[in-house]
């Protein structure tokens, strides 16, 4: 026979003796990766029992959780989860827990499995069932709650397709009852292995197909759809647990309401996973909590968290394994419960606790032998400062020049450091904009004096700027076939490039230019050691305005107008050079007022019609240079008027 077989058929005559009741007050159901290959996974399955109908020490030998296909319900799997080792449910507020009879205690059931993403690659996904009769009847929104079962459905994708996959795992709740009229908050938070987005939705718990004149343990056959609870008169989904403000639910897993009626109230919680904005699994926690009608009795007093006899001011640091004592003050009458990040702190329930773990502190006092109102102290951060990590700083870069910054932070984002130059402080701060050259250091000082200080140093270098010289604001101005020099500071460390109307001139290299053109001059100056670049303001080199002409022969008879009107109306309109036969390689350039050429012609035949750009000139005066390229003649330079 089938070993499965033969351990089911035992574990469920075992059950008829010993598992037959109505215990169920919660549960929840997780698929998580276990980081092997094989197995993979470990399916966890917590069962939050009522201890009047089910003792902790009572033993299951497992309970049964099937892998099915979507597509077609296809049964994949049977999963036998063994128990681990059950725990009590912490209360706050142990006194008033007893004298309401509250025992509620949790049972974790799992097993390691190997899910093949080669067979589990269907693109409809898969799910898990569990399906389990009955819940406590001490709850009250219920209808024939002792007969109910508890069904807890987990979605999860194609494993080939994601093949990291891991569902969200709740963690085990503190012990809470609720006080009739008074506010009330509660996490139901998860963690996700894989830090996907985690949306949160208050649901209608499901039943299953147990019980009902059906098996009370499982249930083989699959079923298409799981229905909600049938609720008892005056409930449903939006009056699971009736409240003024209702019951809701934040985006951090947080559930609040003020309750307005007491007893014990059966609801779900939703939780869906997305991954870049695709929905890729899902699981529920069902679970319920009482309502009760608290003594109105003055609370005791405010507990202060005090260390070596001294009040904590929201932070203290400790070496990491290193263990402190932090205290409350005592009296007989009173009884604590010490918490870390809300969650209830299994036994301990005395005016200490010795810490090792980073987390947020906080002790709840309460009168031991009367069920009164509990008082919380204010919080008390507990930081962990770990001897085995360093402080490295990340620069941008290790060199810049003068005017520009580095920016140094630290590679572990948590930190915060006190920065210095040499020895002197600067700031503290997770990062530092340097623009000086030195030996930058960060130091992280525990606030705890038996924590040693760890510290990076890094060496920059802030390059001076080249010097350059600065052009006269005049200008410079030389005549047609002259020459000026160019300069600029030398130096051995400097290298050197000029440019003309911005772009580098080939070979002008040195400190020196030598130009007989006009234009707009620069030059880009680097020093050798730091790479640093300048660039200077313009040297602007334009046409002198009094270099003197040269005359022709009479007999040449060239004439050069001085004025022209180049306005259409049939007079005057062009500027035409006369009498040039003799020079078929004549040239004539024409300049404007900043020495930029606007009109070129060559030959003896030279008119203008006093455009530029197919555009008509603006009224001024304009220079020109004839140059009839005959040996024996230099260029001819004058003046030329246009007007409209």
């Amino acid at each position: 026979m089938n070993r499965k077989l033969i351990l089911t058929i035992f574990y469920l005559s075992f059950c008829i003796l010993n598992c037959f009741a109505s215990h169920i007050i919660g549960a929840d159901l997780s698929l998580v990766r276990t980081g092997k290959s094989n197995p993979n996974y470990k399916a966890v399955l917590h069962m939050y029992i009522d201890e009047h109908k089910q003792g902790i020490t009572e033993n299951n030998p497992l309970e049964i959780v099937l892998l099915y296909r979507k597509r077609d319900n296809k049964l994949m799997m049977q999963i036998d989860l063994q128990q681990e080792t059950p725990k009590h449910l912490s209360f706050k507020n142990k006194t008033c827990a007893d004298f309401f009879d509250i025992h509620l205690f949790a049972k974790k059931m799992s097993k390691e499995i190997f899910l093949d993403p080669n067979l589990y690659d269907d693109d409809g996904g898969y799910y898990l069932i569990f399906d389990r009769c009955c819940r406590s009847p001490l709850i009250t929104n219920i209808d024939n709650v002792g007969l109910a079962s508890t069904a807890l459905l987990l979605e999860f994708p194609s494993l080939k397709k994601y093949p990291n996959y891991s569902s969200p795992e709740f963690t085990v709740p503190n012990g809470e009852y609720l006080c009739k009229g008074k506010p009330f908050q509660m996490t139901m938070d998860v963690t996700d292995a894989e830090g996907d987005e985690i949306k949160y939705k208050i649901v209608e718990p499901l039943s299953g197909y147990t019980g009902n004149g059906n098996s009370f343990f499982v249930n083989f056959t699959p079923q298409t759809t799981y229905y909600p609870v049938k609720w008892a008169a005056g409930y449903g989904l939006n009056n699971q647990l009736p409240g003024n403000p209702s019951l809701s639910i934040d985006s951090k897993g947080t559930i609040s309401l003020t309750p307005t009626e007491t007893g014990f109230f059966n609801f779900a919680i939703l939780v869906e996973e997305f991954k870049n904005g695709i929905k890729v699994g899902s699981n529920i926690r069902d679970y319920a909590l009482p309502v009760l009608n608290c003594p109105n009795t003055t609370a005791p007093s405010k507990p202060i968290i005090t260390y070596q006899g001294n009040p904590i001011n929201q932070t203290i640091e400790i070496c990491a394994g290193q263990t402190i004592k932090l205290e409350t003050s005592d009296d007989p009458t009173w009884v604590f419960q010490w918490k870390n990040n809300l969650d209830n702190i299994l036994d301990a329930a005395l005016n200490n606790i010795s810490v090792k773990d980073s987390g947020t502190y906080r002790v709840v006092k309460s009168f031991k032998s009367t069920c009164a109102e509990e008082s919380e102290s204010e919080p008390v951060k507990v930081k962990i400062i770990d001897l085995n990590s360093k402080v490295k700083i990340i620069a941008d870069r290790l060199e810049a020049c003068e005017g520009e910054k580095i920016l140094l932070k630290l590679e572990n984002v948590s930190q915060t450091a006190d920065w210095y130059l040499g020895s002197g402080f600067i700031k503290k701060d997770k990062s530092l904009i340097a623009d000086k050259s030195g030996d930058y250091s960060a130091k992280v000082v525990s606030t705890n004096p038996t924590c040693p200080t760890v510290k990076d140093n890094i060496l920059l270098k802030i390059y001076p700027k080249p010097t350059i010289s600065i052009p006269n604001v005049l200008g410079y101005q030389i005549c047609i076939g002259d020459n000026l020099d160019l300069k600029t500071i030398e130096s051995p460390n400097y290298t050197y490039q000029w440019l003309k109307n911005t772009v580098p001139i080939s070979g002008a290299t040195d400190s020196k230019l030598n130009v007989y053109e006009f234009g707009n001059y620069t030059v880009k100056v680097k020093n050798t050691t730091g790479n640093c670049e300048v660039e200077s303001e313009e040297f602007k080199v334009t046409l002198k305005t009094s270099c003197g002409s040269i005359s022709f022969g009479s007999t040449d008879n060239i004439y050069l107008p001085n004025t022209f009107s180049p306005n259409n109306d049939g007079k005057n309109d062009d500027w035409q050079v006369y009498n040039l036969d003799k020079y078929p390689d004549a040239e004539i350039f024409v300049y404007n007022r900043w020495g930029d050429p606007i009109f070129y012609s060559k030959g003896n035949t030279i008119k203008w019609d006093g455009k530029y750009k197919n555009e008509l000139v603006p009224v001024g005066i304009y220079i020109y240079i004839l140059d009839l390229k005959t040996v024996g003649f230099s260029p001819i330079e004058g003046k030329l008027t246009v007007l409209y």
